[in-house]
């Protein structure tokens, strides 16, 4: 995907579903575009056409030497999208500062579930970064990452307690005794995920 097939890309991404009925692309996968050191995929034309997109639901953009200033860029272009629900960024160059940004975009992000880190050399200012920002995600559900200890297992606890219905728990009117309930699924997803 060179410059011409980013620049028709992020076109296809800034028209509105409405506008355009034939425009609805869902799932895009641009992974293994870095085939030339000289070139680089630019993902700053494509995070600036994804604010304001309502259609597009799963973003791949794995093994392309993303650093961090691309995924600044991208977490930018990220904070007014509340459609993208699956992110894959495996196997970049992402570093603290990029884990980082993504960390701060997660916080208000509402529809964000499945996030895919694996592969990149952040180390622990940017684990950190990512266990404060999913103590308060309530969406976020998978969350994959290399393993680092305590911070890994720390953010993989907080995705369980996710997918086991944790905002249910931040409603207005909740009740204290469905706690145990999302406890103990949230011990079988584990549970199960440990046996895969």
């Amino acid at each position: 995907c060179g410059e011409q097939g980013a620049s028709a890309i992020a076109s296809m991404l800034a028209v509105r579903s409405d506008d355009h009925q034939h425009h609805r692309l869902s799932s895009l996968d641009l992974s293994y575009q870095q085939f030339e050191r000289a070139k680089r995929l630019d993902v700053g034309l494509l995070a600036s056409c994804l604010t304001g997109n309502t259609t597009l639901k799963e973003l791949t953009l794995s093994f392309n030497k993303l650093n961090d200033a691309d995924v600044e860029l991208l977490a930018m272009g990220l904070r007014e999208n509340y459609s993208l629900t699956k992110l894959d960024l495996r196997a970049n160059n992402i570093r603290d500062n990029g884990a980082i940004a993504i960390a701060e975009h997660l916080l208000p992000h509402s529809a964000l579930r499945q996030l895919y880190l694996f592969g990149n050399p952040f180390r622990n200012e940017g684990s950190v970064s990512l266990l404060k920002a999913i103590q308060n995600n309530f969406t976020m559900e998978v969350l994959n990452m290399d393993y680092n200890g305590t911070l890994y297992d720390s953010i993989q606890f907080y995705t369980y307690l996710n997918q086991a219905g944790r905002r249910i728990l931040h409603a207005n009117n909740f009740n204290l005794s469905l706690w145990p309930l999302v406890l103990e699924r949230a011990k079988s997803i584990s549970e199960r995920s440990h046996k895969i």
